[in-house]
């Protein structure tokens, strides 16, 4: 097994003012990964980042997916597997594409997933104290970013937007040569380190909304 350098590693976050553009699927195939056929894909690239908001597959609707294999206007969306699916294509179906104007590049100095452990909730008795079950609420966990302030970069001003405004974000992650890690996140908060001698600099937390899934 290859180790592979973070050399190259790029960090993305959608736009808070990003419209996503609705395609509209006539055709998805049951396999691995899924492949859609759709009425446009002008201004689709791969590496693109879509929304699956309802296509009639429970394995699709409500995930993100990253464009791989653009062709025409067929695509198919990485990490995704319908290949044992039973569902069909919805009468108005619906994907949100994100191209590259609606992504921001973050120029971050660190980035850590941390993973929560499945939380219980007490079901004890004085004949068993100690008695639990798996909470039926599961955390996906959080990142941890940290970077050096610069008023006069985009992706900044668009940090400190991001943690106003709450809204929910799409992270993607490139992996030099080896896929992506993508999942939706709200930037919950922003701190700043002021030392005596040094670069001013900020770290923060997103929490994401589902867990983060490689695809490649």
């Amino acid at each position: 097994m290859g180790a592979s350098s973070s050399k190259g590693l790029k960090i993305y976050t959608t736009l808070g003012a990003a419209i996503p553009t609705s395609l509209i699927p006539t055709a998805i195939t049951n396999a691995e990964p899924a492949e859609v056929t759709a009425a446009d894909t002008t201004g689709m690239a791969d590496g693109d980042v879509v929304n699956c908001v309802l296509t009639g597959f429970t394995e699709l609707d409500g995930k993100s997916f990253i464009v791989g294999e653009l062709t025409g206007t067929s695509f198919t969306l990485l990490g995704s597997d319908t290949s044992a699916s039973t569902g069909i294509l919805d009468v108005s179906p619906t994907i949100d594409h994100y191209a590259v104007a609606d992504m921001q590049l973050l120029c971050l100095s660190s980035l850590e997933l941390n993973v929560d452990e499945p939380g219980t909730v007490s079901t004890a008795t004085y004949c068993d104290p100690s008695s639990t079950i798996p909470s039926a609420v599961q955390a996906a966990g959080t990142l941890a970013f940290a970077g050096f302030v610069d008023i006069n970069d985009a992706d900044y001003i668009e940090l400190l937007e991001a943690v106003e405004d709450g809204e929910e974000r799409i992270i993607r992650i490139d992996l030099p040569s080896n896929g992506y890690l993508i999942a939706p996140g709200t930037f919950s908060n922003i701190v700043w380190d002021l030392p005596l001698d040094g670069a001013i600099g900020y770290s923060g937390t997103i929490i994401l909304s589902s867990k983060m899934r490689h695809v490649f």
